[in-house]
């Protein structure tokens, strides 16, 4: 069968996509930090656009943790990231925690999650949503380290994105792999295929 060298299939087949990653932990830290994971905050496509063209500076990506949440319907962003990112609310949003209810700020962002594969594939995955900023996380896990680095915070990963992923959680084995539908991937982001 003929095969597409760019894309390493069948002429004509859909763009190969990494669409799952694997996090290893030890079963102590795995239970210490919770299902970690790694993602970045941006400013939307369009305020993006709009500060280029009025030669603005534009904030850099704030990269970090989400911490994996079934009990949350929507992703989060840190209310911090929010405000370092100079992100305006665009509205309230009642908010339920282990403190009770809370009102908190709503705004608009663009979430990316990168993903790397054994074959050096490497899809950039991303979401443009309102998110509740949510106050004080980057106190979550303060002081905690993995390999040497602190684990920062920023946002919960919430079920409006899980929805499209297959969670396996390992306490016994210390491990945490996430599977993203890769059809999902396709339809919903056209996402950019890198290789090395």
């Amino acid at each position: 069968m003929a095969r597409d060298r760019k894309k390493g299939g069948p002429v004509g087949s859909p763009p190969k996509v990494a669409n799952k990653f694997l996090q290893r932990f030890s079963p102590e830290t795995l239970e210490a930090v919770g299902p970690l994971v790694g993602a970045s905050w941006i400013l939307p496509g369009v305020q993006l656009e709009l500060l280029k063209q009025a030669g603005r500076s534009i904030p850099t990506p704030v990269s970090g943790h989400l911490l994996l949440d079934t009990g949350a319907r929507s992703t989060c962003i840190s209310q911090a990231v929010a405000r370092q990112l100079g992100l305006k609310p665009i509205g309230k949003v009642k908010g339920f925690g282990a403190g009770g209810e809370h009102i908190n700020d709503l705004v608009f962002a663009r979430l990316q999650i990168a993903i790397s594969d054994h074959r050096g594939f490497t899809t950039l995955i991303w979401w443009e949503m309102p998110c509740q900023a949510i106050p004080e996380m980057e106190r979550h896990l303060g002081g905690i380290e993995i390999n040497g680095q602190p684990v920062v915070v920023i946002g919960l990963l919430g079920r409006d994105i899980l929805r499209v992923a297959t969670v396996m959680y390992s306490g016994k084995n210390g491990t945490l792999e996430v599977t993203f539908d890769p059809n999902w991937i396709r339809a919903r982001n056209d996402p950019s295929l890198l290789q090395p």
